[in-house]
């Protein structure tokens, strides 16, 4: 059936290994949530197994000062190589290679020299479970984060998404692994931080070295930098800002207000049930991912007919994964939140899982839609109107005067309502685009967006 949709067998052959590639890295973060749980509390105690949840945060935080030009650089290279324009792409990988290493060294620096001022304070017996110590360490570990995300993007811009990804997601495995097992054996974040370290130097070199290996025009440097070509990514990599900052509004800020505006139970109630609604979301997600060098690459030739029927599969994807998990959750959801929660927490309303799992379901399609437009870099078209709607979702309880499940309903609606209408915002702009460039193809008689005879 699949194929039928696609009419590109090998193009749907490496959306598939791609698919089954990031499911590795689901299952293994999974494993190490479901273990981590037992094993870290209990070798490092209760408050050291929260300090060092808060350390992990660094890299996360020193990663996203790429400004959103990683993807968006990936993307351009994609259509770029595509094209056989190997200068171009080499020009935009060097550009965006400076500009990003250079911001994430300046974060570190200024992270680390605050730290260092805070060293001189410490015990050197304490050095295993010391905070400032770690996080100098975890600041170096995101400067070579961020090159292995620059090299596995090399990786989807040359058609082997599927070995970048899987290669990536094995160094990170291997991680985990080491965090668990130096936990077990009595060591604290120092000598987890440092091995953590390790691992990720040697696996980046291998992952670097095994792509120019492949592709000579990979090797990084600074010859070819652009300036020009910085300037002409800089509207998409605002967006993609954008587009992370409306995520953490829907998924945090939401919650936060909840938990500002009603009982502290509503905040318990709701965030359960929509973690557990969204869970089809990490399923259509992997195939979601999977298509953007599949869409870049259509688009750089110019095969619209294509890409439609790319988009196609994802959204059929993403509804064969949200609508059965809407329905089962509508009639049996409270029994389900029981059932994990050992009789904790109660949902008096399934109206609430209803309406939740309905928001998931128009969720799912707007990615659908919004990862190709991010792998044409023109979802600059939709970030804003993204950004204003959860905005506008997130004060959504202030205004509301109940605080009981009557208020959880209607948050619930509000929640359906802004992602259906972002859905069909989302879409309307993706068809736009298409015409647009269908327009331009019929117009210099080109044929690259029209279905084959």
């Amino acid at each position: 059936m699949f194929e039928s949709l696609m009419g590109n067998k090998q193009q749907l052959l490496r959306i598939i290994r791609g698919f089954f590639a990031g499911s590795f890295d689901k299952i293994s973060v999974t494993i190490y949530n479901i273990f981590s749980l037992s094993i870290l509390p209990s070798a490092w105690g209760a408050e050291n197994y929260g300090q060092w949840i808060l350390l992990t945060t660094i890299p996360t935080a020193i990663i996203l000062g790429d400004l959103g030009f990683g993807n968006v650089a990936s993307n351009d290279m994609t259509q770029t190589y595509e094209r056989g324009q190997i200068n171009e792409t080499k020009k935009t990988l060097q550009s965006s290679w400076l500009l990003v290493s250079l911001i994430t060294l300046f974060i570190s620096i200024i992270f680390i020299s605050c730290k260092l001022l805070e060293i001189k304070n410490f015990g050197k017996e304490y050095i295993e479970f010391d905070g400032n110590i770690t996080s100098i360490i975890l600041a170096i570990y995101a400067i070579v984060g961020v090159q292995s995300i620059i090299t596995n993007g090399i990786y989807r811009v040359s058609g082997r998404y599927a070995q970048g990804v899987f290669f990536t997601d094995s160094i990170a495995s291997v991680e985990r692994a080491s965090i668990l097992l130096l936990a077990l054996n009595g060591y604290g974040f120092f000598t987890v931080s440092l091995i953590m370290l390790i691992i990720r130097i040697i696996g980046t070199f291998i992952l670097y070295a095994n792509i120019v290996r492949i592709e000579s025009w990979a090797a990084v440097g600074v010859s070819q930098a652009s300036w020009e070509t910085i300037m002409r990514l800089r509207s998409p990599a605002l967006a993609s800002l954008k587009i992370s900052a409306s995520s953490a509004i829907y998924l945090q800020g939401l919650v936060v207000s909840i938990g500002h505006s009603f009982a502290p139970f509503a905040v318990s109630v709701f965030s359960p049930v929509r973690t557990i609604c969204r869970l089809p979301l990490q399923i259509s997600d992997l195939l979601g991912r999977s298509i953007v060098p599949e869409v870049a690459r259509s688009y750089a030739d110019k095969n619209i007919y294509q890409i439609r029927k790319i988009v196609n599969l994802s959204a059929l994807f993403s509804l064969i994964c949200t609508v059965p998990f809407c329905i089962i959750l509508t009639l049996f959801g409270n029994s389900i939140i029981n059932f994990m929660t050992s009789n904790k927490i109660h949902v008096h309303d399934n109206s609430i899982f209803f309406f939740v799992s309905v928001a998931s379901v128009f969720s799912a399609l707007t990615s659908s839609a919004g990862m190709a437009l991010q792998a044409m870099n023109r979802h600059a078209s939709y970030a804003n109107a993204t950004i204003f709607i959860y905005c506008l979702l997130a004060l959504v309880p202030f205004f509301i005067w109940t605080n009981d499940f009557s208020g959880l309903k209607i948050v619930s609606v509000a929640l359906a309502f802004a992602d259906f209408i972002l859905a069909l915002l989302v879409w309307h702009r993706l068809r736009k685009e298409l015409d647009a460039v269908m327009g331009r193809l019929v117009e210099n008689s080109q044929i690259g967006g029209c279905p084959p005879e």
